[in-house]
């Protein structure tokens, strides 16, 4: 065959190939995209810390397992997670205000609605602001719940950003960094 023959293919491939490679760039570290940079959320440093800009906690499944899109609908009404803004899961408030959202944990983040019953997801995150107006000790105990309400109903595990799994003592020293507290030790 002659090269005239390939050539279409060739072209297509290498064209192809040049967007994935010129087009790949690193993610934002925030699930929305901001380009601000952020601190990350859940390094727990030996010394004293700023309050992190946001909070970011991920639920994964056990073993290899994944979260099928009917089961997190379910989940996620029963944890009164509505889907909205940025096609994505939220608590809002009486007032309309979204007090913490959540994501898928790997790309894209958001959801398709209209196509949930096809999703299959190897993880999920839920995020807060720490900056919001919303964001104060009630929000975070409520986050905080409703992660483990989640967690416990899809039989996942709640971890860090370096996915591994989080301890009380671990919350508690988030909150403690949130509100310059010292942490509670039972």
């Amino acid at each position: 065959m002659s090269l005239l023959y390939w050539l279409p293919a060739l072209t297509i491939y290498a064209t192809c190939f040049y967007l994935w490679y010129t087009t790949k760039k690193p993610a934002s570290d925030h699930p929305l995209g901001y380009s601000k940079p952020i601190q990350k959320s859940f390094i727990i440093p030996s010394k004293p810390q700023e309050k992190p800009d946001l909070l970011s906690l991920y639920i994964i499944p056990k073993g290899d397992g994944y979260f099928s899109g009917y089961e997190l609908i379910q989940t996620l009404g029963s944890a009164q997670m509505h889907f909205g803004e940025h096609q994505m899961f939220h608590r809002i408030n009486t007032a309309g205000q979204i007090l913490f959202s959540l994501c898928r944990a790997q790309a894209p983040a958001h959801f398709e609605y209209n196509q949930m019953g096809d999703l299959k997801a190897l993880g999920i995150t839920i995020f807060i602001d720490t900056n919001s107006d919303t964001f104060n000790d009630d929000t975070l105990t409520e986050f905080f719940e409703a992660t483990a309400l989640i967690a416990e109903d899809l039989s996942g595990i709640i971890c860090n950003e370096n996915m591994q799994p989080v301890t009380q003592d671990d919350l508690e020293h988030l909150r403690s960094l949130c509100f310059n507290q010292a942490p509670i030790n039972d």
